[in-house]
């Protein structure tokens, strides 16, 4: 069992070096990773609400990532029209392209680290 364990862990951290890699070389954050993630699962468009709740981060992490990839023209914001209180969001191609650039990178780190 503690060979298990130890394996585990070696494993564990040589995933962890495989992201903080990947973050540091695309000059991302760990929160606009998941973004990414969890916008290439709902194939680049979702509401604004669904993406703060399948990221699992704070309100106003989401919203400063969305803010901000507004301002670099990645993400159009629309309202939802099943609820005017509510945002869609969409990444353009711009934001769809880096996605899967990043995703890719990543998937094939991943790989090469299992």
């Amino acid at each position: 069992m503690e060979t298990k364990l130890k394996r585990y862990t070696a494993d564990r951290i040589a995933f962890n070096h495989v992201y903080d890699q990947l973050i540091a070389q695309n000059r991302l954050t760990s929160s606009l990773l998941y973004v990414f993630i969890v916008f290439e699962t709902h194939d680049f468009k979702l509401p604004l609400t669904c993406l703060i709740k399948e990221t699992g981060l704070p309100k106003q992490t989401v919203t400063s990532i969305v803010n901000k990839l507004s301002r670099e023209e990645k993400i159009v914001t629309l309202p939802d029209p099943t609820d005017k209180r509510s945002k869609i969001l969409y990444l353009n191609e711009v934001g769809q392209e880096q996605t899967r650039e990043v995703l890719t990178e990543l998937r094939t780190k991943e790989l090469k680290a299992a």
